[in-house]
This record gives structure tokens, C-alpha cells and sequence, in this order.
């Protein structure tokens, strides 16, 4: 006879060893969850337990799937690297193989975990200017696209019966210690925190704790298809701006031309064009979600409001 669920829930995270899944370790750790967390590197991480894995095989770490409440798969390497053939396929293939190996480890659960939930990224909806975009969107067009469309189609092939399945179509993350506004913030300090290119792109956000929560909201409330993991507030890249600006004590700076900006990506190693793509993302699923920081300006806020005064000298 299979065993039942455990009495205290067990959550298994792939890819939980970086800046978002730390913020997710954090966030069901503190609600009584059994976390396990499966990394490449098995380096220890407070709040779970660490168990090893390669994202390509089935090995004695699908043992935790079986009973557990949730498996979340944030595996997939960085896109903010340059862009070259290899590259790009290192991207989608990292994304794709880390699912469909997930797949096929819950098929082998005596019993399989409740819910399933998969990262996605906006990327998923393209460069659409003013267009507003919810999850019934279309998908757009470009290598960002192509690879969410990719990413989503292996967690919806793999045959896993009575897995409740979720995909949480990730926006711009902004937290401490990481994510994409480390850079913006560094910058400004520099006095070098001008909008990108022309300023009025799109750039729907999240704040990392409201991300987390979503992600236990989504496997609390049985919350199936797909939901985008983005704030109610989208803003342009110029606004954006003048609250980092603004939260660090620095006067306007001028426009970076997005000519420059893909130069010296290409000089960097990173694909600075990612900066000029226009998303207007909302989520209609997240109707009930409650917020903590709905605004860009209390997300910002917090983020800074633990960090050393900002010198107004350069």
C-alpha cells in the first residue's frame, strides 16, 4: 500500500540555489515546509535540505518527488551572457532537458507530486511596444519566444497523470543581493543611471518577495495554467529610472542611445539589447493576489532603504 502524503509539506525546488530560489527557500521554510532543494553544486543553503543533481538524469533524487505538495523547476542558465549560436542553444537546451528529466521522475513516483510547477519568463509575449498583454496573449516572436514556447511545450508533453500543471511566466526581478537591479543601482550611484535607448519600452517587474509568494499562493490555492508572475504596474524604462535615481539621491542623466548600449554589451560579453525590448505584461489570474509592493516606488524603496546612505559626490 503507497504511503501517504507527508504531514508537514514537502516542497522540492530545482534550481534553488540562486537569487530567486533562495528568496523561495526562504519563503515556504518560513511556513513550515519540508524544502529540498536540487543543485548542481550541492552547496549547503539555510532552510533546506541540498540534494545533488545534473538536470539530465533520473538519479536517487526523484525519491523526494514522491508525496510531495509541490516540485518547482527554476532550472536554466543565465540569458544575460552574449548571444552566439552556442549560447543560445545552451539556453534553451538547459531549460527544456532540466523539464523533461522532471517529467520523467515523476513517472516514477509511487505517488507523484500534487503540483508542478515550471518557471517561464515573459519573454514568452516578445517585443510588443504598446501592446498590453495578459496570459491569454499570443506568443511573440524572437529567440526569447521561441525558447519560453520550448521550455512551456516540454512540461505540457511530459505524461504525468493527476499532476496538476503551472506555469509562472516570470517579469524583470528586482530584490537585494541580485537580480537586475544590483546593475541599475550601481550605475546610478556612478551617475550613470539615464534610460536606455529611448526611455518609453515597457519593463513589467516584480518585486523577489512578491515573486515568492506567488509561487506559494499558486501551489496553496491549486492554481493550474498559467499565471504571469509580474506586478500590477508596468512602467517605462525612463520612469524606472528616475526612481532609481531618485532612491539614491542622483540628478537626471542623460539617455544611453541603444547603439551605444549593444556596443558595449558586445564588448562586456552580455546581450544589452534585452534592455530595449518593450513588454507591457499584466496578469489577470492574480486578481485576488494580495500585493506587498504594488508600485515600483515602495518596491524600490525597499530594496534600497537598507543600504548605506548614497554619497551625492562621484
Amino acid at each position: 500500500m503507497d504511503s501517504p502524503r507527508p504531514l508537514v509539506p514537502r516542497v522540492v525546488i530545482a534550481g534553488g540555489s540562486g537569487f530567486i530560489g533562495r528568496r523561495l527557500v526562504e519563503e515556504f521554510s518560513n511556513a513550515k515546509y519540508e524544502v529540498i532543494v536540487l543543485s548542481r553544486s550541492g552547496e549547503e543553503l539555510a532552510g533546506a535540505k541540498v540534494v545533488k543533481w545534473d538536470g539530465l538524469t533520473v538519479g536517487e533524487w526523484a525519491g523526494f518527488l514522491s508525496g510531495a505538495q509541490a516540485v518547482i523547476n527554476l532550472s536554466g542558465e543565465s540569458v544575460s551572457t552574449k548571444w552566439t549560436p552556442e549560447s543560445k542553444a545552451r539556453i534553451k537546451d538547459s531549460r527544456v532537458r532540466s523539464t523533461e528529466t522532471i517529467g520523467k521522475a515523476i513517472r516514477t513516483c509511487p505517488i507523484p507530486p500534487a503540483t508542478w510547477i515550471n518557471a517561464s519568463a515573459i519573454g514568452f509575449y516578445g517585443d510588443r511596444g504598446d501592446e498590453e498583454v495578459n496570459e491569454n496573449s499570443s506568443a511573440g516572436t524572437g529567440f526569447l519566444a521561441e525558447t519560453c514556447l520550448a521550455w512551456e511545450a516540454a512540461q505540457d508533453n511530459a505524461e504525468t497523470p493527476g499532476v496538476r500543471k503551472t506555469k509562472i511566466r516570470v517579469g524583470v526581478v528586482l530584490g537585494k543581493g541580485g537580480g537586475a537591479m544590483e546593475e541599475m543601482l550601481k550605475y546610478a550611484k556612478r551617475f550613470l543611471g539615464g534610460a536606455q535607448g529611448s526611455g518609453n519600452q515597457w519593463v513589467s517587474w516584480i518585486h523577489v518577495e512578491d515573486l515568492a509568494g506567488i509561487f506559494r499562493w499558486a501551489v496553496e490555492n491549486a492554481v493550474p495554467g498559467v499565471v504571469n508572475g509580474v506586478a500590477p504596474s508596468p512602467a517605462r524604462n525612463k520612469f524606472l529610472m528616475q526612481e532609481v535615481r531618485r532612491a539614491v539621491n542622483r540628478p537626471w542623466s542623460p539617455p544611453v542611445p541603444g547603439a551605444i548600449l549593444k556596443l558595449v554589451g558586445s564588448l562586456m560579453g552580455v546581450e544589452a539589447g534585452l534592455l530595449l525590448v518593450s513588454e507591457k505584461v499584466r496578469s489577470t489570474v492574480l486578481s485576488d493576489f494580495v500585493f506587498k509592493f504594488p508600485t515600483l516606488h515602495a518596491a524600490i524603496q525597499d530594496i534600497v532603504q537598507d543600504s548605506e546612505p548614497a554619497n551625492p559626490s562621484p
